[in-house]
């Protein structure tokens, strides 16, 4: 929870070479856009196609506990993700869905493109790597996710 020690950003400060996607939409929708209350390129990360084979990861170079995540959708937009899981990895190739109350943990999202949702962590995790899989995204747009991460040094 905020104020807590463990509760510090770690997507915010991270280069663009940290993110990764399935795709984008083009170079100012890229992964490394997806940051939280930045307006930077087309203000988010949108993928070329919107369907349940997208995905935005983020690499944080070491492990992380993680106790909380936050979405927002892309600057200005009809653009969110109403709905997302979270997986997580220490090698970036054999991934673990985000449980929760013995189920593949689904977020609620977002509702508009600027609201910030943040979710603690029912259970911290530890991860190098987060991948968030949106499920579900506003009708009338497309995938648009702006996230943060928060935590510590594992």
């Amino acid at each position: 929870a905020p104020g807590d020690p463990c509760d510090e950003p770690l997507v915010s400060g991270l280069p663009h070479v940290a993110f990764s996607s399935s795709s984008s939409i083009s170079g100012s929708y890229s992964p490394g856009y997806a940051k939280i209350n930045k307006r930077g390129g087309a203000g988010g990360w949108s993928p070329s196609d919107s369907d349940h084979y997208q995905w935005l990861q983020v690499d944080f170079g070491n492990r992380k506990q993680i106790s909380a995540i936050a979405t927002q959708g892309r600057y200005s937009s009809s653009d969110w993700v109403t709905q997302y899981r979270m997986l997580y990895s220490d090698t970036g190739r054999n991934w673990k869905p985000y449980h929760q109350d013995g189920n593949i943990w689904a977020f609620p999202g977002n509702i508009n493109s600027d609201g910030v949702v943040r979710h603690e962590l029912q259970h911290p995790i530890i991860a190098r790597y987060v991948r968030i899989v949106p499920l579900d995204w506003n009708g009338e747009g497309r995938i648009g996710l702006r996230i943060e991460v928060y935590g510590c040094a594992a």
